[in-house]
């Protein structure tokens, strides 16, 4: 699993939008729960775009738009 976004610059690691990126490719700490950890970034986080793919391709991706924290989109 591969987080992959963009929004107030490369902030996914330096990326923008590589649903490849080596650097961005998520922890598997249980059965299909998956993390990843970025430094440094700062709100308002209307500002970022996330979404997140399998095995490093668009075919199987998901993600959404920020609404506010705790409500689902």
């Amino acid at each position: 699993m591969y987080a992959v976004g963009a929004g107030d610059g490369a902030w996914i690691n330096g990326v923008s939008w590589d649903p490849a990126a080596e650097v961005n490719k998520m922890t598997e700490v249980a059965d299909q729960v998956y993390e990843i950890t970025f430094e440094g970034v700062e709100g308002p986080f209307e500002d970022y775009q996330v979404k997140f793919a399998l095995d490093g391709e668009w075919t199987h991706s998901w993600g959404g738009a920020f609404v506010a924290s705790g409500e689902t989109f």
